[in-house]
């Protein structure tokens, strides 16, 4: 647990944090190098690796579009509010290029050559804690635990009785349902990890009416708006 709550200080944007985070990075874009624990540097290599390797829908170098939302949706009333500025967001799409993140491993410093540019790593960062924190419990004497994070959930093993781990996936379109009436119930087996990921629990109404996800589509810069929600079942809960 002080594992989890760590890594969540030091992954998120936190002002007043007691250690360099991702917000001291970004507030430090163009103008200095930070120190900050090896964690931080460990998570932007996996970030920019899955980036190029994996998917490059997931780009943590997109800050300065996803925080154009996220300020419209934190100051909205009632779940009610207005829509970014589109101009403002295609000036933010010029700050994205995930190549001007500048990692210095020997001297584990961070530095974002763009004045503009801000880092959000929202899209990984849970589930990436997630898999640390499991690692280090395989590394004990802990056999059979499934560790639930809010939407990530990684087994260690199968359960203590030999049989498969179940999960209920929450219907998009009736997500007060409980378990027992989900959408979807989904099995996994052994060290495996089952992430969700909707757009039924941070949204907000905007004046024209539509809902808005917190999930930015990085081709359309706007909400994803495709699929209601998505589960990824693989043994790494950072890739997934």
């Amino acid at each position: 647990e002080e594992n989890m709550k760590r890594y969540h200080n030091l992954y998120n944007s936190f002002e007043n944090a007691s250690e360099n985070n991702i917000k001291t990075i970004n507030d430090n874009a163009g103008k200095e190098a930070v120190k900050v624990d090896k964690e931080i540097i460990e998570l932007l290599e996996f970030s920019i690796e899955s980036y190029k390797k994996l998917s490059d829908k997931n780009n943590i170098a997109i800050g300065s579009v996803t925080s154009l939302w996220r300020a419209e949706k934190d100051s909205a009333v009632n779940l009610k509010g207005k829509l970014p500025d589109d101009n403002k967001i295609k000036e933010g799409l010029k700050h994205t290029n995930i190549d001007n993140i500048v990692i210095d491993k020997k001297n584990s410093t961070v530095f974002l050559k763009d004045k503009d540019m801000k880092l959000d790593v929202g899209a990984i960062a849970k589930g990436y804690a997630t898999q640390k924190v499991a690692e280090y419990l395989m590394s004990t004497k802990i056999k059979n635990a499934v560790i639930d994070a809010g939407g990530n959930l990684k087994a260690l093993s199968e359960k203590y009785n030999g049989k498969e781990w179940v999960t209920g996936i929450r219907d998009p379109n009736n997500p007060s349902l409980n378990a027992d009436e989900s959408l979807l119930a989904v099995q996994y087996y052994g060290d495996m990890a089952a992430v969700t990921s909707g757009d039924y629990e941070r949204s907000y109404v905007a004046k024209d009416g539509k809902t808005y996800s917190h999930i930015i589509d990085p081709d359309t810069t706007y909400p994803a708006d495709k699929y209601r929600s998505v589960t990824i079942i693989t043994k790494d809960a950072g890739a997934a």
